[in-house]
């Protein structure tokens, strides 16, 4: 197995696969299109619904953020309210 195949395997095993990576991306997407059709210009995690992105593991939610900014948006983190949130803009 070369380090490549290792990486990818680790990476797996810490976000819970590729299908939470791809979970947590399709809530972004869905949050993207309400607020876009709402007239808004981005999103935080507020907006995700709460018991589906409790579901998501810390390390497959971190791993979605390369993949929201290839896709063209600019993701920020932030504290509000003395909590730590990651925000979508467009």
């Amino acid at each position: 197995m070369n380090a490549e195949m290792a990486r990818e395997r680790t990476n797996a095993a810490k976000t819970g696969g590729t299908d939470k990576v791809e979970f947590a991306l399709g809530l972004w997407r869905t949050a993207i299109h309400k607020a876009t059709d709402a007239g808004k210009s981005e999103v935080s995690e507020a907006d995700l619904p709460a018991a589906a992105w409790a579901t998501v593991p810390l390390a497959a939610r971190n791993e979605a953020v390369p993949h929201l900014q290839d896709d063209g948006f600019k993701v920020v983190s932030k504290k509000v309210g003395g909590l730590k949130t990651t925000i979508v803009m467009w």
